[in-house]
């Protein structure tokens, strides 16, 4: 009998484990209101400026803009010296990421279509923005679509992506 009482809590219970957290954010509930996704457009602005703003482009960081003018600091394509401006493009690839976070939610919101609009042409410029600034520096890249690939992804030339930017830009 005492182990019958004492096994009752553990006896189908599955209210108790479907519970959403309350206290996290997971991607079961993120992203269920407009201000949600709002939140996660400005992580992909912020990721974009603080990624390529802050050290590449002086403009964007400060005025929102490219330029063809540089300070003689920033680490632009005027840059004499080779490896500074070679270093890394992971930095380009963490935009990218932070931009396919929001995508996939933004068509199921219940939001009138003009604003489905302009978040999906936020998104889908900066990452169009972003893959010229791959192949402007390194030619051949990797694509990354909307969703991540577990899988090798091999290099695409720079004309496929070029394409692919451009139609993610005039979309």
């Amino acid at each position: 009998i005492l182990y019958i009482i004492l096994s009752l809590p553990f006896l189908g219970c599955e209210s108790m484990l479907d519970i959403s957290p309350r206290n996290s954010v997971t991607f079961e509930n993120a992203f269920l209101n407009e201000k949600e996704l709002e939140t996660g457009i400005l992580s992909m602005e912020y990721a974009f400026r603080n990624n390529i703003g802050n050290f590449q482009y002086e403009n964007v960081r400060t005025r929102g803009c490219f330029s063809d003018f540089h300070v003689y600091w920033d680490q632009a394509i005027l840059q004499n010296e080779a490896r500074v401006y070679l270093s890394q493009w992971n930095i380009v690839y963490n935009i990218i990421a932070a931009a396919n976070v929001p995508l996939p939610y933004i068509d199921k919101l219940d939001m009138p279509q003009i604003r489905k609009d302009f978040y999906k042409g936020c998104v889908l410029f900066t990452k169009a923005l972003c893959y010229f600034e791959l192949i402007r520096k390194w030619g051949d890249c990797v694509v990354v679509y909307d969703e991540v690939a577990m899988d090798p992804i091999p290099k695409q030339s720079w004309v496929k992506v070029a394409d692919y930017a451009i139609g993610m830009a005039e979309e």
